[in-house]
């Protein structure tokens, strides 16, 4: 009986796991937008989580350890917790919100006579997508409100609402896509999920009296968590006073030229990036670093034999080549989970006394509600962008990339363990690339400037949070049906609060034009300017990019072919899907030294002295994670509008 106790999901679990989702609503958009801190959003798994988590964690769950034990929260426990603030860290400022608010402001605030907006494309818009501009709603939204009027809330319900299904409709279908993959990945492929191994660690509950957690036991945990904290506080200091910094960190990086014609080589280290990917598979770290080499010596050598002066991209091409890898290498999961598949749809499609060999007992639901889950939230997803304006025959490929994309960006997290992951294009980009905007009509093509709202999001809709909580639940939760409906409400409240929150910021702080945030400032202005582009010159992807489109492909075959063929192939393929992008330019330093120091401590010791050193990785995370609050603390007091950007890609 006390095990069942001790496996169930619990109201104050969820009331408290409510109260972090809160707090990260309200607290990175606060501190990007008026303090002008530091990003800590960017990540899978975000800083944003991981401070507050593990100030519970080890503070308030260590007090009630050593003076209640009978009410210390338990690992089920925890992990409630920690899964409203996967899912609510994926939504707020740079995550998701700054994108879809951007999105649904910018036709009417940005549109001038010099861009020629209104004449192109202003009549194919949905106005019931948009804020209304009349009474100076978006005006004083990006540029604040003036003391004598009311803050306009009504003009943003239709679109709020009406969006609000979508994505509510595409979370959904998303998650159902994990309940049919989860068995899969996790019993038949064995995916590692080296994010849900840090996770694993922290809420691990070690029972006794201790007020320490199990990780933090120890004398090489606090080695490692010194190691970033001192770094982190000797530069807060140079913020009162110059002493001079330590160059460890986002703002300080080298570019390392090969040539001119060669993009350069960042090199910097990134301590949150490093902690993760030491727990990365070393396969997985030198593929990425060496395909990331490879494609910048691609990029350069294109340039070098004069492909440019031809009209194509070298560095378009490359970036195409790892979608056609990413494609395939999709692909090629659903056919090795082709007999698992088949059972899922044998479990859904017959009748109650069909395939009962199949077990979905496990699952959030059964497979007959999943798939069932799948098909609605698509039907929903196609009639709603239909009735925007995007025409049937170019929504079926489109909504089929988004989801091969989505899922890639899911299996590619499980694999490698990347913290930081985006692509290299977005699914729409691709797209019309692929077919040429001149085969597509005006309308469809002003709704795919819309899709920026999600299309462009490899964070919220991807199923990373969704996958790695089911990972870490597999074996905790007995009542899985209702942390379905608890993560689906923690997606719903983070959407209202990020919404509303940044809705009166724009309002009643600096407005959004002076949020410093690209998608507020620039990147809106590139959505919409790109539609233009769209309509008015015809785009589509070159001979020299369709040849490395498909070379790319080709290249995954035969990577996979050789994996599979000689076991100790080097090469993982998954490196090549990721070759580059914002995240891997900047982050790939990082990984080379993750590879290097995971390689050296194998090599030395073996698997059990990389085990002995986990402890100074995980003190490296939370002595970051501390830093990380500390200098927060000191922007909102000392510096607010201000603030020092210690963290970011």
């Amino acid at each position: 009986m006390e095990t069942q106790d001790h496996r169930r999901v619990t109201l104050r679990s969820i009331l408290i796991g409510i109260a972090l989702a809160v707090f990260i609503g309200l607290w990175i958009p606060y501190n990007v937008w008026v303090v002008r801190g530091t990003f800590m959003d960017f990540e899978h798994v975000s800083a944003s989580l991981m401070a507050p988590f593990l100030f519970f964690v080890i503070v308030v769950n260590g007090l009630l350890r050593k003076y209640r034990p009978a009410a210390t929260f338990t690992t089920a426990e925890l992990l409630v917790i920690l899964s409203f603030g996967l899912i609510a860290s994926t939504v707020p400022s740079h995550a998701f919100m700054s994108y879809f608010i951007g999105v649904i402001t910018t036709p009417y605030y940005f549109a001038s006579p010099e861009n020629q907006w209104v004449e192109v494309f202003f009549q194919y818009l949905p106005s019931w997508l948009l804020v209304d501009p009349a009474d100076h709603t978006i005006r004083w939204f990006y540029e604040g409100r003036p003391a004598y009027a009311r803050l306009p809330w009504r003009p943003w319900i239709v679109p709020l609402f009406w969006w609000g299904t979508f994505f509510i409709a595409l979370f959904f279908a998303g998650s159902c896509l994990v309940v049919i993959l989860r068995k899969q990945w996790i019993v038949h492929e064995k995916l590692s999920f080296p994010l849900a191994q840090v996770l694993a660690q922290v809420i691990d509950e070690p029972g006794g009296r201790s007020f320490l957690p199990r990780f933090m036991r120890g004398r090489l945990f606090w080695i490692g968590f010194s190691l970033p904290l001192v770094v982190i506080g000797w530069n807060i200091v140079d913020y009162f006073t110059p002493v001079g910094v330590i160059p460890i960190g986002q703002p300080y990086a080298t570019d390392l030229v090969i040539g001119h014609l060669f993009p350069a080589i960042k090199i910097k280290i990134n301590i949150y990036l490093l902690c993760f990917a030491l727990f990365s598979p070393v396969d997985i770290l030198f593929s990425i670093w060496v395909f990331h080499l490879l494609a910048i010596l691609e990029s350069g050598g294109m340039n070098a034999v004069g492909l440019l002066e031809t009209g194509a991209s070298p560095d378009a091409a490359v970036r195409l080549q790892e979608i056609g890898a990413l494609i395939v290498f999709v692909l090629w999961g659903f056919w090795v989970a082709r007999r698992h598949l088949w059972d899922v749809a044998r479990k859904a499609l017959g009748g109650l006394g069909r395939a009962p060999e199949v077990d979905d007992s496990e699952e959030f639901f059964s497979y007959r509600a999943a798939v069932l889950g799948v098909l609605l939230g698509v039907a929903y997803m196609a009639a709603f962008l239909h009735m925007a304006g995007m025409g049937i025959a170019i929504m079926a490929p489109f909504l089929f990339l988004l989801f091969i994309f989505y899922v890639g960006v899911a299996r590619i997290v499980a694999e490698t363990g990347l913290v930081a992951l985006d692509l290299p294009m977005n699914s729409h980009e691709f797209l019309i690339r692929g077919v040429g905007s001149a085969g597509i009509d005006p309308s469809s093509l002003t709704v795919f400037g819309l899709t920026n709202a999600f299309a462009r999001n490899w964070k919220t809709f991807t199923m990373v949070s969704v996958s790695h909580i089911t990972r870490i639940g597999d074996r905790v939760w007995t009542d899985k049906k209702l942390m379905f409906t608890v993560i689906c409400g923690a997606f719903a409240l983070a959407f209202l609060i990020g919404a509303a929150y940044t809705i009166y910021s724009g309002y009643e702080t600096v407005g959004a034009s002076q949020f410093d945030q690209w998608a507020f400032t620039t990147g809106n202005i590139h959505f919409f300017e790109s539609v233009k582009i769209w309509i008015q010159n015809p785009t589509r992807m070159s001979v020299l990019e369709a040849a490395w489109f498909f070379l790319g492909g080709f290249a995954m075959m035969v990577l996979i072919f050789l994996r599979y063929k000689f076991p100790g192939w080097p090469l993982h393929p998954v490196g090549l899907t990721i070759a580059r992008g914002v995240a891997i330019d900047n982050g790939a330093f990082t990984l080379f030294v993750a590879w290097a120091v995971k390689v050296l401590l194998l090599r030395s010791g073996g698997i059990s002295l990389f085990r002995s050193t986990q402890p100074l990785i995980m003190g490296m995370l939370v002595g970051f994670c501390t830093g990380l609050v500390l200098s927060n603390l000191v922007d909102i007091f000392w510096f607010p509008g201000q603030g020092h950007r210690i963290h970011g890609w």
